[in-house]
């Protein structure tokens, strides 16, 4: 999605001209994909879910990112991938707002974080690479003790579970990680 160097942070050092249509596109696509995109998604279900909260509690899980909790991004100055960012900070809010709307109706929403996962597919190229190490170092100014390295799916998947299982509607709106509080990594 990021273009140049300059759209990894919303005020670059220097400003080439024409970059900043490609922010805004940057912006607008994140946007679409990871609010819009879960929200009609969300809505499409909620007749059904509607149906199966009467029976039991109806839980609705939006994959979030500690990337778009405000108190880690200034904690460690991470200036980095912001349109992405600020999605996943527009979504947590898209789920407290389901969550206040729901709230007398026996749901259960929670943006979660699956943490740092390895999901790759294939190496990273030197660019990735390096966007990467950055990334790494933001992170551990936040987190000093983290060992710097992405958990497997198959331990996310089991951490968020548990989560996910032990939530009730009285913590319905929260967003938090794969530990079930503001622990990112």
């Amino acid at each position: 999605m990021q273009h140049f160097d300059c759209l990894h942070s919303l005020t670059p050092k220097r400003s080439p001209e024409g970059e900043e249509d490609l922010l805004e596109q940057d912006l607008i696509d994140g946007f679409r994909t990871n609010v819009v995109g879960v929200i009609h998604t969300t809505n499409a279900f909620l007749p059904l879910l509607s149906a199966a909260s009467q029976k039991s509690t109806a839980k609705v899980i939006t994959l979030s990112s500690g990337v778009g909790d405000i108190d880690l991004t200034a904690s460690g100055d991470n200036y980095l991938f912001a349109p992405y960012c600020i999605s996943k900070a527009a979504i947590n809010m898209a789920v407290a707002k389901y969550a206040a709307r729901f709230h007398d109706d026996n749901f259960v929403f929670l943006a979660l974080s699956p943490g740092l996962v390895d999901t790759s597919t294939r190496p990273p190229t030197p660019k990735e690479l390096e966007l990467f190490m950055v990334m790494l170092k933001k992170f551990q100014q936040s987190y000093p003790d983290w060992d710097g390295k992405p958990i497997t799916p198959e331990t996310s998947v089991k951490m968020m579970l548990e989560v996910i299982n032990r939530w009730e509607p009285k913590d319905s709106g929260a967003f938090v990680s794969h530990y079930g509080n503001k622990q990112w990594l």
